[in-house]
């Protein structure tokens, strides 16, 4: 049994390190064939290859904790948190991204409790079988379910790649985009991705940058409502590509890199918690200012 569990883990392991290597010699390829080449070299001061090391060691290891974290997944998603309805801090809801399920947000969860948000939601989809529509109706549910549980706050959405995009859509939405008070998104492809070719079902396919979908919604997405809207992203994001479709073009949003590091560490990234710590206790002091 442990030799199966070993041979599991080293096998589990290689797909992983291919994965990572494979991402980056594209990511790569990309840089070096646009001019985000020169870009890169002048954000890390000559230091490009030594960024993308540590991209591809962040994402090693980083694969590895989604591997392991994945069972959490279905834990978290039979749990009701009760209501603390004195907490000083706004309800939140975090949405994983692609192909991922709530246990993306093991150490998200763990840092935002740590710092006084006690009142902490998840939103999940199917990444195989849900259209982006079905998965905007779904989450406009769960905001709208999670604001009726505190009439007196409004709720952050915190979403990641794919669920940044949801997250931003969910913002914009007639439906409950009055009952939103922060958007923040990490390493969200706001124009797509070229690797989103690659995926598979109908969500991956609305993802492709260029692609009709994304295309009309940076035409049509814009700010109708003065929500705070941050979006944080990593010098060497090895998944979306090119690295400006991390960037809207709609106005309203602040766009901050953060450390170079992979796509999926940024969820496991502490510093860059720290940044929507610090984002969101300065949203929640103005609201109290005002």
């Amino acid at each position: 049994m442990s030799k199966l569990l070993l041979i599991i883990l080293l096998g589990t392991a290689i797909l992983v390190l291919q994965l990572t290597c494979v991402t980056y010699i594209l990511f790569w390829y990309e840089a070096a064939n646009s001019s985000y080449r020169k870009e890169l070299d002048q954000l890390s001061q000559g230091k490009t290859k030594t960024w993308i090391l540590r991209g591809i060691l962040t994402s090693f290891f980083s694969l590895l904790l989604v591997v392991l974290s994945y069972p959490l997944g279905f834990w978290m998603r039979q749990r009701h948190p009760e209501p603390h309805v004195t907490c000083r801090f706004p309800p939140v809801i975090l949405i994983h991204g692609l192909y991922h399920n709530a246990g993306a947000w093991v150490l998200c969860r763990y840092w935002l409790k740590r710092a006084g948000f006690r009142n902490i939601y998840t939103f999940e989809y199917n990444s195989w079988k849900s259209s982006f529509g079905d998965c905007l109706e779904g989450l406009v549910r769960r905001a709208q379910e999670v604001k009726a549980l505190f009439p007196q706050q409004k709720v952050v959405l915190i979403g990641h790649s794919l669920g940044g995009v949801l997250s931003r859509a969910c913002g914009d939405s007639e439906a409950c985009g009055k009952d939103i008070q922060a958007v923040v998104t990490l390493g969200s492809p706001h124009k797509g991705s070229k690797l989103a070719v690659l995926g598979l079902g109908r969500l991956a396919e609305s993802l492709v940058y260029g692609g009709a979908f994304m295309e009309e919604m940076e035409r049509t997405a814009a700010p109708r409502r003065n929500i705070p809207r941050l979006a944080l992203y990593s010098p060497v994001d090895n998944m979306v590509l090119p690295n400006h479709a991390l960037e809207t073009s709609c106005e309203g949003w602040v766009h901050r890199r953060i450390a170079p590091i992979s796509h999926v560490a940024i969820l496991y990234h502490r510093p860059t918690a720290k940044l929507i710590l610090d984002h969101l206790e300065k949203i929640v002091q103005e609201t109290v200012e005002t």
